[in-house]
């Protein structure tokens, strides 16, 4: 297939089964190195193809793309600066446009379009998303498609986040986001308590609000190497993750006790039989 554009609330936007929140969701990724399973920044494919996600911000709006490379090579020099890598012919693209809501009327329904707020030149203001441009064959999109769909639907079972080790980024629409340490979620899945049920009861530290929270899995300096992507990078060494800090009782525990009310006293009831203390401690 040529290059196509599709316009959100005009078009039907299916790209090898990807609707307009996976394309959101895949180009929108933080640039956190290769810290997540759903992260296909410097990433290989199985047939050493190259991922990378590309950014540009206008005065008019914001783009993020992810495009598809035969190969990679490192050119020499510093190993984690983007510029001393020469890609290969491009197989593929997807382009995501974002413009600003000028007016709070417009798209008043935005859980029906993929938004967010960016700082852009020192000011934070929403965009939305207004097209998806697609370029590439669509055998080569259905692979990537495929790993996708693959990826996302093992992290839909706690025994994935449980093997992984994942700790869980919570990101609200506001802005602001927090992490819980896998060392939290295993006492929790322990438990079971569902994903669902972990991120229902999840409110914003910063503006306070429940139900507009996202949850992504990251990878921690546990998680075992076969389980984690391949990248491009030339080094292993230097690996930028959150090193988890052992302290009793379980802060992460203790803060989702205070945002779901706790007294101070009483524990609070988290579902399916199980209740939490003031102190982080998970129980019957």
């Amino acid at each position: 297939m040529g290059e196509k554009t599709y316009y959100v609330g005009r078009d039907d936007i299916s790209v090898s089964n990807l609707t307009i929140f996976d394309v959101d969701a895949i180009v929108m990724r933080r640039s956190v190195l290769y810290r997540s399973p759903l992260d296909f920044d410097f990433i290989l494919m199985p047939d050493l193809s190259f991922l990378q996600l590309q950014w540009n911000n206008y005065n008019f709006g914001i783009n993020r793309k992810i495009c598809c490379y035969s190969s990679v090579r490192f050119s020499g020099g510093l190993p984690y600066h983007r510029k001393n890598y020469i890609v290969g012919s491009k197989i593929w693209g997807i382009s995501a446009f974002y413009r600003p809501v000028e007016k709070s009327t417009e798209y008043a329904d935005l859980n029906n379009v993929p938004s967010h707020i960016v700082e852009v030149y020192g000011t934070k203001r929403q965009y939305k998303m207004h097209y998806v441009v697609v370029d590439g064959p669509g055998d080569k999109l259905s692979e990537f498609s495929d790993l996708y769909f693959v990826i996302k639907e093992s992290l839909t079972s706690t025994q994935t986040w449980i093997d992984g080790r994942f700790t869980m980024e919570a990101s609200c629409r506001c802005g602001h986001f927090n992490e819980i340490g896998s060392e939290a979620l295993q006492v929790l899945f322990s438990k079971g308590l569902s994903i669902e049920a972990v991120k229902s009861r999840l409110k914003c530290d910063a503006c306070g609000k429940k139900g507009n929270v996202e949850i992504h899995p990251l990878y921690s300096e546990n998680t075992p190497d076969r389980l984690k992507h391949k990248t491009a990078w030339v080094s292993s060494k230097g690996r930028r993750y959150n090193r988890e800090r052992t302290i009793p009782n379980n802060p992460e525990l203790v803060r989702m006790y205070e945002n779901l009310g706790g007294d101070g006293r009483d524990r609070v009831y988290l579902g399916d039989g199980a209740y939490l203390s003031k102190n982080g401690e998970v129980s019957d």
